[in-house]
């Protein structure tokens, strides 16, 4: 590709970025960028020819700091539109949490109103986006934007981010049900959180511990009982987990292990748990300690 053929195109995706009307000004600020960048590196006609955007953020996954942050703007001058790489350029970018949460608020909303635009909003669709190709990367997106909320401790909006992924994707395989009952035990939901296990029905671990966390926490102890018991039955090391809880020793996720790639009815399963839902063991001591007690044999609330 030859300078003038790299500066035609690249000055047709940035008038496309912009909407694809600028004026003559802005225009004329577009080819200098250009020329700068162009003085600065001859040899970008030659990168854009072979890099495709998503090889572009394969090797900036290679990468860290600010050279990765140099690929990502390559990427996104390729493909505005890649959620992909606005993403990376976010966790790159954000000053803090709560920055964090604004800048995914922000991307989340304009990624929203271009697939509205695009049809994909459509009713047959809703439910089905993990499984279509097309809002898959969209998926991942709004995972990151709860992730941001929960790190900034905004529990109430994370938790209709959660509600807003299983309207999307019914079927839930990014796994946001579980968490999803962790967060209405940190905020005492009890009636959203007896809907949602009747919706899924489901004799798992990651249902019965938030939901005995819950129960205790609104003084239901008979429920909270019940869903303890409950969790005995389907995770061998209960007890254990709770005698680690009471001594402030709960387990994490072990190191170089992915997420969900954990043994269930083990304590793998429970530090799943706690590595994925910080925020719903902090200060629940208390708990730890009536269950134990309970396991005991010993006379509870």
């Amino acid at each position: 590709m030859t300078d003038k053929e790299w500066m035609q195109l690249e000055l047709n995706r940035m008038v496309k970025a912009e909407g694809g009307k600028v004026s003559v000004e802005r225009m004329t600020e577009i080819v200098s960028e250009l020329s700068q960048r162009l003085r600065e590196n001859p040899n970008l006609p030659r990168e854009v020819k072979t890099l495709t955007a998503d090889e572009l953020i394969a090797r900036a996954r290679k990468k860290t700091g600010e050279e990765r942050y140099r690929i990502i703007k390559r990427a996104l001058r390729e493909e505005p539109d890649n959620i992909t790489a606005a993403c990376m350029e976010i966790e790159y970018l954000a000053k803090n949490a709560d920055d964090r949460v604004h800048h995914y608020e922000d991307l989340t909303r304009k990624a929203t109103e271009r697939l509205k635009e695009q049809g994909l909003f459509a009713e047959e669709n809703i439910g089905k986006f993990w499984s279509m190709p097309a809002t898959k990367p969209y998926m991942f997106l709004r995972l990151s934007y709860l992730e941001a909320l929960l790190a900034a401790r905004k529990l109430r909006l994370a938790a209709k981010e959660c509600e807003e992924m299983l309207r999307l994707s019914e079927h839930d395989a990014l796994g946001r049900r579980y968490q999803l009952m962790f967060i209405y035990a940190a905020i005492e939901e009890g009636d959203a959180a007896i809907k949602l296990y009747q919706r899924y029905e489901e004799g798992v671990a990651m249902m019965y511990l938030p939901l005995a966390m819950l129960f205790y926490r609104l003084g239901k102890m008979k429920m909270a009982r019940n869903f303890l018991n409950e969790l005995v039955a389907v995770n061998n090391d209960t007890k254990a987990f709770f005698e680690r809880g009471a001594r402030g020793d709960l387990p994490t996720r072990a190191p170089g292990r992915h997420a969900g790639s954990f043994a269930i009815g083990t304590m793998e399963e429970f530090g799943e748990a706690v590595t994925d839902n910080k925020f719903a063991f902090l200060g629940m001591e208390a708990f730890f300690a009536w269950g134990l007690s309970e396991l005991n044999g010993e006379q509870g609330a």
